[in-house]
This record gives structure tokens, sequence and C-alpha cells, in this order.
């Protein structure tokens, strides 16, 4: 019996293993409303021959092979247009790498439920991957050539994780996320925008004889701004401002550099948010509702074109920390301005109301439209910066 235990734990197999070389990877995946109601799938699946090709030196059987390639397939439901795409590809598709979905602007104003239902049904979709609404040509966007990456997609997902830690102008979320806020009261969803742009090439200096021109171009993606929504259908967009409104709200913050200018010479200084907190918490008498929002950040001077000494005189800094407190007043009062004239509670007032005052929400529920048509803010924003490092003082010139 212990031979027999022995032999059947040493021959066991993986009875549903798939082998690396059938599979195609998946790193985006966009979706679309065909004119004839359809849906519209286009995937960006990584090629593994440019990879293979690299690694020779060019001597792959492959030749010049491009690093991804772009295809789409129509189905009745999005399931079945995912589906349609296994005819047009020599490999299985896989799609457990997926990191970003796309979203065209015309299927969003019609209602993303159904993508939102397929993304969490499907096994081999993760839900850690970042959701974008696009402005645009979805397949013209997947298919824009990035100078540093060899995929858009995955250039895509690099220049979300980069924007998030060191600007706060788009709202980067992950689809269990979106997920989340989707079912909670009083809340709708925000999507970060993106759009393809036309690369123009400018000469950065005059072409001498034996040396080339100096070309410099543009990123052909722009990442910035919002998508706000109203129940599973897109209101409108929002602009890089009213984006970063919603990120003091919501204390997402991590880095974001701000140009202040400072009395009384009147020059920039540069300051780093590198801390935020924030407080939400309604006041509700009868159909008004104010929002009572603290929010807390601390910074720090990175430069300054200014020669005042901010370390030694506090004057400079306490005007400089009341210029940043209004410059967040001003973002936040944006981006609830704009939240009204959209009709869309992107901001989440309303499930500030729901979790801390859930009897009077009862109430308010049915009539929140109008109620957040007349909400007003209470501001309360504290700004510490400080003069940090060893050089306190600005460059001195004898």
């Amino acid at each position: 019996m212990l031979l027999i235990g022995l032999f059947v734990t040493i021959s066991t197999g993986c009875w549903d293993r798939r082998e690396p070389e059938l599979l195609v990877f998946v790193l985006s995946v966009g979706f679309d409303k065909e004119p004839s109601g359809d849906y519209k799938i286009v995937a960006q699946m990584f090629n593994p021959l440019a990879l293979s090709q690299e690694g020779s030196g060019g001597g792959s059987p492959g030749g010049d092979k491009k690093p991804s390639w772009v295809v789409e397939a129509s189905g009745q439901t999005p399931f079945e247009a995912r589906k349609n795409l296994a005819p047009m590809v020599s490999r299985e598709l896989f799609w457990s790498y997926t990191s970003t979905v796309l979203i065209s602007e015309k299927l969003a104003r019609e209602g993303i439920r159904p993508i939102m239902d397929l993304l969490e049904r499907e096994r081999q979709f993760r839900l850690i991957a970042r959701p974008l609404v696009a402005e645009g040509d979805i397949k013209e966007i997947l298919a824009s050539e990035y100078p540093l990456e060899g995929c858009s997609g995955q250039a895509l997902l690099r220049q979300l994780n980069t924007g998030d830690k060191m600007r706060s102008i788009a709202p980067v979320l992950e689809m269990r996320e979106l997920i989340n806020v989707a079912a909670q009261p009083g809340r709708d969803l925000l999507i970060a925008k993106v759009k393809a742009r036309e690369v123009k090439e400018d000469a950065a200096g005059d072409k001498e004889e034996g040396v080339d021109k100096i070309v410099a171009t543009q990123p052909p993606i722009y990442l910035g701004g919002g998508a706000a929504f109203c129940g599973d259908r897109m209101a409108g967009w929002i602009s890089d401002r009213e984006a970063r409104g919603w990120h003091w709200v919501q204390g997402r913050v991590r880095r974001e550099t701000l140009t202040l200018v400072i009395r009384p010479d009147g020059e920039p200084v540069s300051v780093e948010i590198f801390r935020v907190q924030s407080q939400i918490k309604p006041v509700v008498k009868d159909d008004q509702v104010t929002m009572k929002i603290k929010v807390e950040v601390k910074g720090r001077v990175q430069d300054q074109v200014s020669e005042a000494d901010l370390a030694s005189e506090r004057k400079f800094l306490l005007s400089l920390e009341a210029r940043l407190a209004t410059l967040i007043k001003n973002d936040i009062k944006a981006a609830l301005k704009r939240a009204q004239e959209l009709d869309s509670d992107f901001l989440g007032f309303g499930n500030a109301v729901y979790r801390m005052e859930p009897k009077k929400w009862k109430l308010l529920e049915s009539k929140w439209s109008q109620v957040l048509a007349q909400l007003e803010l209470d501001l309360d924003v504290r700004a510490d910066v400080t003069v940090a490092g060893l050089i306190k003082e600005p460059v001195k010139m004898k």
C-alpha cells in the first residue's frame, strides 16, 4: 500500500495545463459600440516573436516583427464579442495579463454596466486592471507607439502609475474599486480620461553640416481629467483641475506640485505636497445640506525664483501657506460646480450623508439630485509648508 501511494503521488500531472507557446497574452482591451448596436472589442496582444527577435539580435525567424498586434471583433454581447476574437488568432487568448480596460465615449454614454458585469464574472479577467474612458478611436490609442515602451498597453499602465504618484490630475482606480463604488448609495463613478493626440515634430535646433536636426515629439497619449457618470452612463468630462479637486476631497493626493506667487516680489515658488488628510461631515437641515470639509496638507519648498528668505522671514511663509490653502479651496469648489452641472455626485457627498445620517438619507435619497444642486460647502483647509534640507536660503549672488 505504501508503494502504491508513492506511485500515485509521483505520477500525477496537470490536467488543465496550458502550454505557454500555445497562448497569446492580451495586454490591453477596449470596448466600443457599433452603429448596428453590437458590442465591439479591441484587443492588444503581445507578440512573442518580437521578443525572440530582440534576444537573438534580429536573426529570429520572425523578422522585423512589432511587439504587439491589435485585433477587433463584434458580438451581440461583450462576451460574444470576446469569443469572436478566437477565430482571428492562431493561439489561445490569455486574459490574466490585461492591465488596462478602455471604454469608448459612445459606449460610456450608453451605459457601462454590461462591461462591468463581464469583467466581474469572467475568471481570467483580473479586477486590478485599470479602467479608462477614451476620447477618440480606441484602436488608434492601442496602436500608438511609445519611444520608451514596446506596447501602448504597458505604456498606459506605467503612465497611470507614474501620474498617480507624481500628479493628481486623473482619478486612478482599479476595476474592483469601480465595482465597489458603483454599489455604494449616493456616489457616482469617476473614471480617468485618455485620448490620443496628433504627434507633431518640431525642430529644436538648426541643422548644421554633418549634424542631424534635433527633433522633439509630444507623447502620443494624454492622461488627464476624467469622465463623470450618473448611474452607469457618462454625464460628461471633467478637467484636470476638477479631478485634482476630487483628489483633495478624497484624500488621495500622493504627490502634487503647485506653483504659487509669493508677495511682495510676485515671483513664483514651487511647493510639493507630500501628505494630505481629509474629513467630510454633512450637516443636514431639512432639504439643505452643507458639507463641512477639513483638509490638512503638508508640503515643502522645492525651488523658488523669488529671492525672499522663506526660512527666516515667517511672513513670507505664512503668505505662501495662505495662498496654498486658497488654491486648494478653489479646486474643490470647481469640482463641486462641475458635479452640479452634470448632476453627477462623483465627489461622494451623498454617500457621506448615507453613512453618517442614515435616517435623513432615506428622506433625501429620492430627491438627491435637487439637493446636490443646492449643496453648500464649509471648507477648512490648513496648509503647512516647510523649507526642508540644509539649504535654507536662496542662492546668493555677489
